[in-house]
């Protein structure tokens, strides 16, 4: 009868322990899998930033094509990527040659550009952006933008929107031969870096800003629906004017507000886009997380900027192609687009620097006075230069480390699982005490 019972005590013991081991093992994943899905608030540093945006610098300038540079679309992605590469600090000499050359192709010889018309909009404003493109091009190439191929763009680009009615800037539904919205701010980045040159500078902007306010909603912008795109793709070029004008500020800190509780999941560290089929559904999303990074890194919300690149770079990159990133797990050159305009805005923001499209700091920096240097004795062929003294150029080369970069903060998971392990042998200990039978 003893052994009896002294078996059935063990039975009860056993089948508590057992359910004590089990019970820990399911905190120890469930507290694992929250971890895991957490936002990653470990910010990078300005190196691992450049790394991956040159990457992206590389792979792009690689496809460019500038061959029907006369569509605005064409104008506005080549120029992009080649703002956004140059700005990252990767070598783009011979992209920069390609695509000035191709640019005087289409231009005439009192320096309008030649452009398609739009097919369902002939009509289109779009093509104010064009010019806006090649001067933040010139300055960024070290050009006079105001002799250009024997043109002053800067004028010509002062005349043309100073002429154009109010209403070329206001787009919307009932007026679809305006500015798109998507290129309403690259203009005004434009003006902007220029205004020292712009006679009409002051009218020209009041027209830009009066456009800004006729297409904003406390939502943000309706193009096709709300979205954080939309709203990165116009807000992220004027903050500028955000700092200077109380009252966009004001309009854009709503509209930030608004996107931030509306398409970030604070929960699981994503950024999300509205359901095609369902606005009131949300997925995440590879472009919105890059266009996130840019939002977040514009408006100096250090934190959110880092989740977003934390998470692209996490999930998004491409396993097969250095620089890429993907769209429903495929490689994407659009994507690719919208994350190297992350990547340099994040990196130029470590770095203390403005959106990479204000050339501001080269079109209004202070020039040193022309000086001339004394003439230099001429050298002995014989002499020998101190190695030391021999100077050579260091050339990133993003290429490399093809491989994938690691997540940032894996450290830090390293750190975590060895907490949860130990948490989790410190808790079965208790449990074992806890769940022993009473003698």
């Amino acid at each position: 009868m003893r052994d009896f019972l002294s078996n059935g005590a063990k039975k009860h013991s056993f089948r508590h322990h057992a359910s004590c081991i089990i019970l820990t093992v399911c905190i120890m994943l469930s507290s694992t899998f929250l971890a895991l899905a957490a936002p990653n608030t470990t910010a990078p540093t300005l190196e691992t930033v450049q790394t991956e945006s040159q990457k992206s610098a590389a792979y792009l300038m690689k496809q460019a094509d500038y061959s029907n540079i006369s569509n605005v679309s064409t104008f506005k992605e080549q120029s992009r990527n080649l703002i956004l590469s140059i700005r990252s600090g990767y070598n783009c000499s011979d992209n920069i040659n390609a695509y000035l050359e191709a640019v005087k192709q289409i231009m005439n010889t009192d320096g309008t550009l030649h452009m398609e018309k739009n097919e369902y909009t002939p009509d289109s404003k779009d093509y104010y952006s064009s010019y806006a493109y090649l001067l933040l091009v010139l300055a960024l190439a070290d050009e006079d933008a105001s002799n250009f191929n024997n043109n002053n763009m800067i004028a010509l680009f002062n005349d043309i929107l100073n002429a154009a009615p109010e209403n070329d800037f206001i787009y919307s539904d009932t007026n679809p031969d305006a500015l798109n919205l998507y290129h309403l701010g690259i203009v005004n980045l434009a003006v902007e870096s220029y205004s020292n040159e712009m006679k009409d500078y002051i009218r020209i902007s009041e027209k830009i800003k009066k456009a800004l306010k006729s297409i904003s909603t406390e939502k943000g912008i309706n193009y096709w629906g709300y979205s954080l795109d939309n709203n990165t793709h116009v807000y992220s070029y004027f903050y500028n004017m955000y700092t200077s004008d109380s009252e966009i500020k004001n309009l854009i800190d709503t509209v930030l507000t608004y996107t931030t509780n509306t398409y970030y999941d604070s929960v699981n560290g994503t950024f999300n886009y509205p359901d095609y089929n369902d606005p009131a559904k949300f997925n995440p999303n590879e472009n919105s997380t890059a266009l996130a990074v840019a939002l977040y890194s514009t408006y100096n919300n250090h934190e959110l900027s880092t989740v977003a690149f934390n998470t692209l770079t996490t999930l998004y990159q491409s396993s097969t192609t250095p620089g890429v990133y993907t769209f429903f797990g495929e490689d994407s050159i659009f994507t690719t687009y919208d994350a190297l305009y992350g990547l340099v805005t994040y990196q130029m923001a470590l770095a203390g620097k403005s959106n990479p499209f204000d050339v501001s700091d080269i079109t209004k920096a202070v020039k040193p006075p022309v000086t001339e240097e004394p003439e230099k004795p001429t050298e002995d062929s014989t002499t020998v230069l101190n190695p030391s003294e021999s100077t050579e150029q260091s050339v990133n080369n993003p290429e490399a480390d093809s491989s994938t970069s690691p997540a940032t903060g894996d450290s830090s998971l390293l750190i975590l699982f060895i907490i949860l392990s130990l948490s989790s042998l410190t808790l079965l200990v208790t449990t074992n005490n806890i769940c022993k039978p009473k003698k």
